[in-house]
């Protein structure tokens, strides 16, 4: 934690940061572990249709994101 109260997180490489979250910092491990967790995603593009991002998260729910974008 910094002076100002903010938490850093040092030497990450990826993955989940914390597997197994405890201590006096447990709920910002477990926030840790939201924002920096892995979920793929799939871009697709056309001339005749949008452009659409797809991602899936751990526990297989997929969303899609529609996106305008400039085809050429």
């Amino acid at each position: 934690m910094l002076p100002n109260g903010h938490y850093v997180l040092e030497n990450y490489h990826g993955g989940t940061p914390f597997p197994n979250p405890s201590g006096p910092y447990k709920a910002w491990e477990v926030l840790a572990n939201v924002v920096w967790a892995y979920q793929p995603a799939v871009y697709v593009n056309s001339p005749s249709n949008y452009g659409s991002v797809w991602s899936v998260d751990r526990y297989g729910n997929a969303d899609q994101t529609t996106l305008d974008v400039v085809y050429r």
